[in-house]
């Protein structure tokens, strides 16, 4: 069991700070979602050798695990430049991802609805040039169709994922959105190694922590909070948790 907290309310603390603060709480591990002085949205990471360096050292101090990193990016973005401009941004944290020992990343589709066809397109030619450096790093990645993105609903979103036809891509699903997401809400998983991940709004006090659940499930609570199921990792023999 893993369970992780997304310390999105504490993005302006130090490294220290957020992870002693997970840790007292009784997490032992956490999501790093968007954050101004490391990776933020929608623009190139900040974070330099030193800023990796104190949250490695902020990690192995409070015994935390990083679970997972969500970028966000513009990568299905229907204009060019913008889409160029996003697949930097994803190898600069793809690597920032290695760097901190990172084995998931947790993404969004992007991309406009009213130009779904373009954004798509857009897409394929992202992953064209970004899918062989998650391969080459053994890194995870998962996406979720999210209200304002090129693809909003469960069955589609599911469908493309199955596209891409990578073991280590999956897909996220999201329960806050399940309004959103269409009359078919089961999360169905996209491959063997596949995830199905939901989120839910909680609070993250001492009443949510260490719950009981199956062993292969994982949870993130924070005002962006998921619970994960998915089978054994390849790449570690073990569970991890995923989530955006």
């Amino acid at each position: 069991m893993k369970i992780a907290l997304d310390p999105y309310m504490l993005r302006d603390r130090p490294f220290g700070e957020v992870c002693r603060i997970a840790a007292d709480i009784g997490y032992d591990s956490i999501e790093l979602s968007p954050r101004p002085d490391f990776i933020p949205f929608f623009t190139h990471p900040r974070a330099d050798r030193a800023k990796v360096a104190e949250f490695r050292t902020a990690l192995q101090e409070t015994g935390l695990e990083l679970a997972s990193i969500l970028p966000l990016y513009r990568w299905s973005s229907p204009d060019e430049d913008e889409r160029v401009a996003a697949v930097g941004y994803w190898k600069r944290a793809i690597q920032l991802a290695v760097d901190v020992g990172c084995p998931v990343m947790n993404s969004e589709f992007n991309g406009r609805p009213e130009q779904a066809a373009r954004s798509e397109a857009q897409l394929w030619k992202s992953l064209d040039e970004l899918l062989p450096i998650f391969e080459r790093e053994g890194i995870r990645l998962n996406l979720e169709a999210h209200p304002d993105d090129f693809i909003e609903r469960n069955t589609d979103a599911v469908d493309l994922v199955r596209g891409i036809d990578s073991a280590l891509v999956g897909y996220v699903f999201c329960t806050p959105h399940t309004f959103y997401l269409g009359d078919d809400v089961s999360p169905r998983s996209t491959s063997p190694t596949s995830s199905t991940t939901g989120r839910r709004r909680a609070t993250a006090t001492s009443s949510t922590r260490r719950a009981r659940q199956p062993a292969s499930t994982s949870t993130s609570t924070s005002p962006r909070a998921r619970w994960t199921s998915r089978p054994v990792s390849r790449r570690s023999g073990r569970s991890v948790s995923t989530g955006s």
